[in-house]
């Protein structure tokens, strides 16, 4: 069994290099490949990246001229990828037992695509990670302005949002979608559903690989396996103004893509509606409260890039 192991780092060095040296712990080297693809950090990512190439002959490196984004960047460390498998994983993820063989047993005929649970550095299961698929609902309940009155009642978290085969007590329970941080499958399958889109630049890149993955096989998950997953942004603070812009085109990028025309043209109306009143809003109560900059700028990079879809 030979598992390609995908890293996209972006000034996550410190993350990167204890992630590598957790699968050294626990996993037979012998059988596997480190491709470490970084999308020009900023930070000392190259120098420790180099570093871990010197010191494990198993560890590959990318160097991007660019941050084109997790999608753009997992699929150039999958063309110089060997495996049989290949593991897309998150560089703030930590291994605290062996995983490759038993995952790879959970990787039956009608399953495309497998991962363990997530944990958090205290120990607790991050079953928010797991959600349904996303629909004009859960739009509306929990990134709107109707979310205040939604997405606080456990009813429509449950309904809408999360999804509740995460905490069964199945072996292999199906789930809706893999968290992107780890995601456990066959090389020819990746191959199938055509790798990541590219058209992604952050989120929802892994919400399309999973929509596609479950036409194929069930989405399973190793409910006796666990990773620990630090949670941790390599976003930039001037990025983080207009994260929630960012998630909400990615998500009208999703609909476009993957479900009806009316579908999208529901979703895109409502957004520019969402939107347009936000910015209102703000303008009005900007003297008054300044910290609503950061929700505007979110809002104007969401009409700067509707018509970009």
């Amino acid at each position: 069994m030979n598992v390609s192991i995908l890293i996209v780092n972006y000034n996550t060095s410190q993350y990167t290099e204890r992630c590598i040296e957790s699968i050294v712990k626990y996993e037979n080297t012998s059988d596997i490949e480190i491709i470490i693809i970084d999308n020009n950090s900023t930070d000392d990512s190259k120098e420790i990246i180099n570093s871990l190439t010197h010191k494990y002959n198993f560890v590959k490196a990318v160097f991007l001229d660019s941050n084109k984004g997790f999608a753009f960047g997992n699929n150039r460390g999958f063309d110089i990828s060997s495996g049989d498998y290949i593991l897309i994983l998150n560089p703030d993820t930590c291994f605290r037992e062996p995983l490759f063989e038993r995952l790879r047993e959970g990787l039956t005929n009608n399953i495309s695509a497998i991962a363990p649970k997530l944990y958090g550095e205290d120990g607790k299961y991050q079953f928010e990670y797991y959600q349904r698929f996303p629909s004009i609902r859960q739009y509306l309940f929990f990134y709107s302005i109707y979310a205040k009155f939604f997405k606080n009642r456990k009813r429509f978290i449950d309904k809408y949002l999360r999804d509740s085969n995460a905490v069964s007590n199945y072996k292999y329970p199906s789930i809706t979608q893999l968290p992107g941080a780890f995601v456990f499958l066959k090389r020819d399958t990746f191959e199938t559903v055509k790798l990541f889109n590219e058209k992604y630049f952050l989120f929802f890149e892994d919400v399309e690989l999973s929509y596609k993955l479950s036409k194929l096989g069930n989405l399973a998950l190793a409910s006796e396996l666990g990773v620990i997953h630090t949670g941790a942004s390599s976003m930039e603070q001037k990025t983080n103004d207009v994260l929630y812009g960012i998630f909400i085109i990615s998500m009208l990028k999703f609909f476009k893509y993957n479900y009806s025309c009316s579908k999208y043209i529901i979703l895109l109306l409502l957004c520019l509606t969402n939107t347009l009143i936000k910015l209102i809003f703000n303008f009005f109560l900007s003297p008054f409260k300044k910290d609503l900059i950061g929700t505007s700028t979110a809002h104007k990079y969401i009409l700067r890039n509707l018509l970009r879809i």
